[in-house]
């Protein structure tokens, strides 16, 4: 990935973890990983970790609200 513009990586991964997080927990910690590994600087990956963990719980608490509304 290019370092040109690690803002638009940060919210690549968010989405994905947004995605992936409530289907598959498993994928969030390869993603932070991922997310860390492609960063160009220490503070842009410390965001895109951020991204990811706050993106996989905020997908998995919109899941669970749709599953209870749906009861």
């Amino acid at each position: 990935m290019s370092a040109r513009w690690p803002q638009h990586h940060v919210v690549a991964f968010a989405v994905a973890a947004l995605i992936a997080g409530p289907r598959w927990p498993a994928l969030v910690a390869p993603l932070s990983a991922l997310a860390w590994a492609t960063q160009p600087r220490r503070g842009w990956a410390a965001v895109a970790v951020a991204a990811v963990l706050v993106a996989a719980v905020a997908g998995s608490w919109r899941v669970d609200a749709a599953w209870r509304s749906a009861r």
